[in-house]
């Protein structure tokens, strides 16, 4: 997954100046430099692969957060040799997961991505960002489209390796019943009662009549959205319409491939 980096994106809203020192102090991470291989790649469904990098040196991420990967190849387009993708594995399993969408029309990134061979190296810096849950024991409303479920996924499989009870709702969009991780995330629905999935496919889309139904929402949740710019715009002026401050949204934007 490719976002508007830990630069402008580094928040909620936007930039938030009382928040800044906590920014630099989740972001020192973007000045190291590191080289991962390539150990496998796997195809999710129709239109998305999987990758599987081992790190040449340990590294270490909270889960939501993201890399920039470095990947130089002949005759760049416009969009360049770097891009930011959510790191989709959580910190245990220590190899470098990214999933994101490899359809046609593809840029010439990712078509050197696909290149890709086992023990290939890719440069990488980073983690960046905060798009991080910081207090478990708080109730969450997740909001996420396609593959932008990628920093949920991370999120999610942290939380139940730690043996951390889990107060959140899942609103999963996609454009079809076709939804990357479900199998995992409905494992770990089975294993925490408190936890709930509502996949939802295209043409519905989550409601404030939705969200309110949300066990979690009388609480005083935090919510996080992650996808398109579109989805992410869509949902956050809902939330603000019904009420919720900005300090309670996070925001996590897909920008392009």
């Amino acid at each position: 997954m490719y976002f508007l980096g830990n630069l402008p994106r580094l928040v909620g809203p936007l930039l938030v100046p009382s928040r800044f020192p906590e920014i630099v102090a989740q972001s020192v991470g973007g000045l190291r430099t590191h080289t991962l291989r390539l150990a496998e790649r796997q195809e999710e469904g129709k239109g998305t692969t999987t990758f599987r990098f081992e790190p040449e040196r340990p590294l270490a991420w909270q889960a939501g957060q993201h890399l920039l990967y470095t990947l130089p190849h002949e005759r760049p387009d416009k969009k360049g040799t770097r891009r930011f993708f959510t790191i989709a594995s959580p910190p245990h399993e220590r190899q470098v997961q990214v999933t994101t969408r490899t359809a046609e029309p593809r840029s010439s990134f990712k078509q050197a991505l696909l290149a890709l061979g086992p023990g290939d190296p890719v440069s990488v810096r980073g983690p960046f960002g905060i798009f991080t849950v910081r207090d478990p024991g708080r109730p969450y409303v997740f909001i996420a489209g396609g593959v932008g479920s990628t920093p949920i996924h991370s999120i999610l499989l942290d939380l139940d390796h730690r043996r951390l009870s889990i107060d959140a709702t899942l609103f999963y969009a996609n454009s079809t019943p076709d939804f990357v991780f479900k199998p995992e995330l409905d494992a770990v629905a089975k294993r925490h009662e408190g936890f709930g999935i509502d996949y939802v496919v295209s043409p519905r889309r989550v409601s404030a009549d939705d969200l309110k139904a949300a066990p979690q929402f009388d609480r005083d949740p935090l919510f996080y959205i992650t996808g398109s710019p579109g989805l992410v715009g869509h949902y956050y002026g809902l939330l603000r319409r019904m009420g919720i401050t900005r300090r309670r949204i996070r925001r996590d934007v897909l920008v392009g491939y």
